[in-house]
Parts: C-alpha cells; structure tokens; sequence
C-alpha cells in the first residue's frame, strides 16, 4: 500500500480513530493513510518538520487535526514554551500552539463532528472553533475548584468540582453553545474524591 517502514524504533505513534490515518516519530513525524481523489481512494505519506522531542501526539475525532506534545522547556529569551501544537494532517501546517505544563489530559477535546474544541488549563474551560482557529477563543468558563472536564456527544460539557472541607464536589453540565451562561443542571456528592463519565452509545 505504500506504506514507509521505518528503519529504527518510532518514539511514539498514534492511528486515528476510524483507522484511515497513522503517524509516527522518527523523531521526523511521518503521517501515512488513504484519502479520497477523484471517488477513489489512494494511499498517501507526508512528512511533518516537528520538533524531535515530541513525547505525544494524537488525532482528532476525524482525522483532520494532529496534536503533539513535548516537555516544557525555558527558551533563552525568556518567551513561553508553545510546547502543544496542532497541525493540519492534511497540509501538515501548524494552526494553533499553546503552552502546556502537564503532560496529563494534555490534548485538546473535540465534539465528533470537529466543529467545536475546549482546552482545560488553570480552572478555565476555552473554546474554540476549529474553522477559525485564528480567531483564538470564542466562548470560556471559569470556575474555582474545577478539576475535570469531558465533552458528551450531544454535545454537552460534564465539569466536575472537587470537594474541600467546607463544601462537597459538584458536577455541572453545561452547553457548548451557552457556555458562559448557567449550568443546565448539576448535582453534588459529598466525601467524593474522584468523580467517573459514563457515555451511552446513544
């Protein structure tokens, strides 16, 4: 199928969710899969010019995003480290970048149709639209003591409180499209420590 084996172990891979997409570092970032030309479907392999520490990389619900993410290191002119990136996998061009800390739940979340994205950092919830990632944020929410997000396929957004000594943990569920407005309905849980999702099919 054309596909490019590699001659020396990958640093990290990923396939993306329907399976039609697989990248991989070398540390150069290849992306190899089918795509459609002319009603027929061929078999493509593109290089990416990434970074070559990158640790992490992932797939948007389509295909149509590649996310990497490397340690944050301190730059010699004092600027942030923009060590999230995102990229077109189709053009493999760079849209968006961020700075982020942590390497866990470090990748954006994205409604399955990929109209809408939020990213979760320092108790904020940030959205954006992906059409127009120049835009930078469309719609945000914050709220103290937010310690989980996770968006739902209706699509809807679970934000969840952690418990402290004066007060219990709370879920709240919000609309993507009213993110900024009230909570559509919540609930609270008292001596909760960890809060789990669970998604229907439906």
């Amino acid at each position: 199928m054309g596909f490019i084996i590699p001659d020396v172990p990958a640093h990290t891979y990923h396939y993306s969710p329907d399976g039609r997409l697989f990248a991989y570092a070398l540390p150069t970032v290849y992306v190899c899969g089918s795509f459609w030309l002319k009603a027929h479907s061929c078999f493509k392999n593109w290089a990416f010019q990434i970074s070559s520490k990158l640790i992490e990389l992932r797939f948007s619900p389509c295909g149509a995003y590649l996310s990497t993410w490397e340690r944050p290191v301190k730059l010699e002119d004092g600027a942030q480290h923009k060590n999230l990136c995102v990229f077109s996998a189709s053009t493999s061009e760079e849209l968006i970048s961020f700075t982020q800390k942590s390497q866990e739940n470090w990748d954006l979340q994205y409604t399955m149709s990929e109209s809408r994205v939020i990213r979760f950092v320092a108790r904020e919830v940030q959205g954006y639209r992906p059409a127009g990632w120049g835009k930078s944020i469309v719609d945000q929410l914050r709220i103290e003591g937010a310690s989980m997000v996770s968006l739902t396929r209706r699509p809807r957004l679970n934000l969840s409180v952690v418990s402290s000594q004066s007060a219990p943990a709370i879920v709240k569920i919000y609309g993507l499209s009213t993110l900024s407005g009230s909570p559509t309905c919540s609930k609270t849980f008292y001596k909760a420590d960890a809060l789990v999702f669970y998604r229907t099919c439906t």
